[in-house]
């Protein structure tokens, strides 16, 4: 606890701890991200990108920091690992905003972007980088095929250079940064609202095992 306490008062480095990182705004600054995001140049996002946001935000995709920059995108493509102070991580899928052409050339020198889903802030992205994906490359990389009916694929290759987010063109620019997120209740429970609501954070799981004494849990009714 003394450690999470002198990581939120960024006394020490994230990186300095073993743990998973979230990446969610802390409560004492929640108010002050609020105020700054509404300031912010905003992004729409889709629900996709706002289940990744959360993915993060979370912590699964520790060490992640956010979106993956390009070093990382092309490190998880061709190496199925990232490299961060920490040392290597195995991390095989790449996790990536795309974005418009007319998004890109509206944010490519802003220092600070928030991200909107259904109107309401779910992120914000400090020091943004912004950098092309190869479609083809991707699919061929990640799936070992390209072929636009697959169903994951699919998305890819719809993810749009213009601003109807429907063009199949051969490359798409994206957006990455380090991340902030607004903080919720049930995450320092461990408990998601309906529907899904025994589903954990990743910090929540060692803790709630050793206090049932289990070396795993399955979700089932209110356990």
């Amino acid at each position: 606890m003394g450690g999470q306490y002198l990581q939120q008062q960024d006394i020490v480095p994230f990186d300095c701890v073993d743990t998973v990182r979230e990446l969610f705004v802390p409560e004492h600054k929640l108010g002050e991200v609020r105020e700054e995001a509404a300031t912010m140049p905003q992004l729409e996002i889709t629900k996709l990108d706002t289940e990744w946001v959360q993915v993060l935000s979370e912590g699964w995709a520790t060490p992640l920091r956010g979106f993956m920059r390009e070093t990382e995108y092309l490190q998880a493509l061709h190496f199925n690992n990232i490299k961060s102070v920490d040392g290597s991580s195995n991390q095989s899928i790449p996790i990536v905003l795309p974005i418009s052409t007319e998004d890109k050339d509206r944010l490519k020198e802003e220092k600070s972007v928030a991200l909107r889903y259904n109107g309401n802030v779910v992120a914000v992205i400090r020091d943004p980088e912004i950098y092309e994906m190869r479609k083809e490359e991707r699919c061929a990389r990640q799936w070992g095929m390209v072929h636009k009916e697959h169903p994951y694929q699919q998305l890819v290759w719809e993810a749009s250079t213009s601003s109807s987010r429907t063009s199949c063109h051969s490359t798409v620019w994206t957006l990455s940064g380090n991340s902030l997120c607004p903080s919720t209740s049930w995450v320092r429970s461990g408990r998601r609202p309906p529907p899904c609501p025994n589903l954990r954070s990743p910090n929540w799981i060692p803790s709630g095992c050793r206090s049932c004494q289990k070396d795993g849990q399955l979700p089932s009714g209110d356990s």
